[in-house]
């Protein structure tokens, strides 16, 4: 019998485009059931942080919310993540084109989950750009946070005018 050289097969490759709660949490389960099959997962986002979308008003209020790295939440996965945005979609070939600020690359899929999620065209909507705040990032929100919700301090963060200061809301 001949020595035979058997080459691994190649992975099953899976992309997932954007790390919002549908993207995260599809990579995450797709990485704790596929763990012991032939399968790479790669995350692409833009961000190296997951936007927690359900807590930016707290952090447009100004409460200081940590970020929370993607590379973090990944640690123990095996998935790679590729910090980037992607600029053409190659469906006939099964391949996605990702620049980032390093360079730009192609990536070839077996199967592409695409959760770029949404976002808010505040601007479309007559009087939009000047009167609305929208809260998609933290960006937004740190900016937000000292400007547009000034005028909401509860009363009982301002001294009283009448001099007593006891910040009592009964009167």
């Amino acid at each position: 019998m001949q020595n035979q050289t058997i080459s691994p097969a190649t992975p099953t490759q899976i992309v997932v485009l954007g790390a919002g709660y549908a993207g995260l949490y599809a990579t995450l389960r797709l990485a704790r059931r596929t763990r012991r099959q032939s399968v790479q997962i790669t995350l692409v986002n833009a961000s190296p942080t997951f936007v927690e979308r359900t807590r930016l008003h707290q952090q447009a209020s100004g409460q200081a919310i940590p970020p929370l790295r993607i590379s973090d939440l990944l640690k123990g996965t095996g998935v790679h993540f590729v910090q980037g945005r992607v600029t053409v979609l190659h469906p006939s070939h099964q391949q996605v084109t990702i620049e980032n600020a390093a360079s730009g690359h192609t990536r070839h899929y077996d199967y592409l989950i695409y959760a770029l999620g949404s976002y808010t065209t505040a601007a479309a909507l007559p009087g939009g750009a000047e009167h609305a705040c929208t809260l998609e990032d933290h960006a937004q929100c740190a900016g937000a946070a000292g400007t547009t919700f000034a005028w909401c301090t509860p009363p009982s963060d301002r001294r009283r005018s009448d001099g007593s200061g006891s910040g009592d809301r009964s009167g």
